[in-house]
């Protein structure tokens, strides 16, 4: 099958985002990714010989002739947990070598009344997330870009199941 792929690397995922908010010229790519030339061509050419982006007039697009390849990589589960796992590890790495981004983690003994105060907290960041992707959808923000948005992650987790979880791994 023409298109097929197993994985979507993160800076195709990064690319295709940038794309699905309209078609671009290769210096308002370059502008809204942050990358640079050589990797931008790169990740493009590779994007077009795989049909999943189109090129003309000067712009680039998302083929949506060929979308049930690139929409369907975008939204399966596992895809979408391989992108968490990238995104989850470069944040580490960030964090422990730039000392830049936070990090935090606790590992903590919650009582029941604790726990549900927990999660009424990760609720309200939820719906705040949400609050704030209805907005934007309502009234998009002029002069955004891509590169520029922010990463937020948030989970808990019990340490035995995570433990369990990290040997099954290996």
């Amino acid at each position: 099958m023409s298109g097929a792929f197993k994985s979507l690397l993160l800076v195709e995922r990064f690319t295709l985002e940038s794309l699905s908010k309209g078609e671009k010229k290769f210096s308002d790519l370059r502008e809204d990714l942050g990358l640079s030339d050589g990797i931008l061509k790169s990740i493009l050419s590779e994007m077009l010989s795989k049909n999943w982006i189109s090129y003309q007039r000067g712009f680039y697009s998302l083929n949506f002739s060929n979308q049930n390849f690139w929409a369907n990589e975008l939204t399966q589960k596992e895809s979408l947990n391989l992108e968490l796992k990238e995104l989850f590890s470069s944040m580490v790495e960030m964090c422990q070598r730039q000392n830049a981004g936070v990090l935090k983690v606790q590992k903590v003994h919650l009582t029941d009344d604790e726990e549900k105060i927990l999660n009424a907290h990760l609720a309200n960041l939820e719906n705040f997330f949400k609050g704030i992707k209805e907005q934007r959808r309502r009234k998009p923000m002029s002069n955004t870009f891509t590169q520029k948005e922010k990463v937020v992650v948030w989970a808990q987790g019990v340490y035995r199941d995570l433990i369990r979880s990290n040997l099954e791994a290996v």
